[in-house]
């Protein structure tokens, strides 16, 4: 019994001695982490530019910005001149920038200098400043857009393509045949007197009228090319004795300041009606005499004095009662008044203090009443309008 138990304990003793031989499971350890430590208070990192005083702060700020090419730095700066000075760097080509700019002058340049880099009109248009908006249009826009009115532009259009096709109107077709002197271009336009006036003006011929096709085209035509091309023989192409003939050489009579050229209307009484003309179109009454017949020739003095409001016009008249009928409608009837400075040469003293009293009331001028007659009735009633 006492082997047998010794058997058992060496065979426990050998057990336990292969089980402490035999590797046990391998354990890695967890790492140490150590913790950043928290500023006090959760309090934020320091600005760069936090250590001066407010102006040296905002020159430190745009000093970053261009150092860094970042327009986020100008924005922490106080002063807004500077702020604007900051952004203006970056607001070239920047449109989003260039609006938070508040100096006028500096967003209109940025806006401008947008405008031309992405060739927008609609840029331009946000420039509140009339002038700087159109300057900024003549970078952006071709020379022929920035004329207003359509014929206009198209004829610039059409000059600059050199293609009178391009026309939109007649105008446009009769700018280019005269500014290329092409007949073809006339013959494009669609009124017909237009169309022989241009061909005219082009071929430097009033003559060229008379290939109009019927009579009151050619007359009117050679009345506005002659006028246009300075030339008065051209009248006498028009039907004699008719309305464009007549205003023809009235026309070259005012202009020349010669009324000697009424002479070459045919019939007595047009040409009476081109010296009367003449005298209301050149305030003078010099052609009057001219006139044969008499009660035109009054008229001629009545209207040129009256139309002018030249109440000494009517000085030449040859009977009191001609004259009577004359100085009121120069003095009394026009809306303004007869003209202040032709009332000296009044040679009627009652007719001349009225000049004066109607010439002081239209123009609210009191002085003109010192200059009217001692005597004058309306003397009185002339200075307490003023009193």
């Amino acid at each position: 019994m006492r082997h047998h138990i010794l058997a058992i304990f060496a065979v426990s003793v050998l057990l336990l001695s292969g089980c402490a031989q035999q590797p046990g499971p391998v354990v890695t350890p967890e790492p140490v982490v150590t913790p950043t430590p928290v500023p006090a208070n959760n309090t934020a990192l320091p600005s760069p530019c936090s250590a001066g005083n407010i102006v040296q702060n905002d020159i430190c700020f745009a000093s970053l910005a261009l150092e860094k090419s970042n327009s986020s730095y100008c924005r922490d700066i106080y002063a807004i001149d500077k702020l604007d000075s900051c952004l203006y760097h970056f607001a070239n080509d920047s449109l989003d920038i260039c609006k938070q700019i508040t100096s006028a002058d500096l967003r209109f340049s940025c806006l401008t200098a947008n405008a031309v880099r992405e060739k927008s009109e609609s840029i331009c248009n946000l420039i509140d400043n009339t002038d700087a908006a159109a300057a900024c249009l003549q970078k952006v826009l071709p020379p022929c857009m920035l004329i207003s009115g359509e014929s206009a532009r198209s004829l610039c259009i059409a000059l600059d393509k050199n293609d009178f096709s391009l026309c939109k109107d007649d105008a446009c077709l009769a700018g280019f045949a005269l500014n290329r002197s092409s007949e073809v271009a006339c013959g494009a336009i669609t009124r017909q007197n237009d169309r022989y006036y241009c061909l005219a003006l082009v071929g430097k011929s009033v003559a060229s009228c008379l290939d109009a096709p019927i009579v009151p085209v050619q007359d009117s035509c050679i009345m506005q090319a002659s006028e246009a091309l300075g030339d008065v023989s051209g009248c006498s192409l028009a039907t004699s004795e008719g309305t464009y003939q007549n205003d023809c050489y009235l026309y070259f009579a005012v202009a020349r300041g010669n009324a000697t050229i009424c002479q070459m209307v045919s019939s007595e009484t047009n040409r009476d009606a081109c010296y009367k003309n003449y005298s209301i179109g050149t305030a003078t009454v010099g052609a009057c005499p001219k006139v044969v017949e008499s009660s035109n020739r009054a008229d001629c003095y009545l209207k040129s004095a009256k139309l002018n409001r030249m109440p000494s016009l009517c000085n030449p008249l040859w009977t009191n009662d001609l004259k009577n009928i004359c100085y009121p409608g120069a003095i009394l009837y026009p809306a303004e008044g007869p003209l202040p400075s032709d009332c000296p040469g009044v040679s009627s003293t009652d007719w001349r203090d009225k000049c004066y009293y109607q010439a002081a009331r239209a123009t609210y001028n009191g002085t003109l009443c010192g200059l009217m007659s001692e005597g004058a009735s309306d003397r009185k009633n002339c200075e307490s309008l003023f009193n």
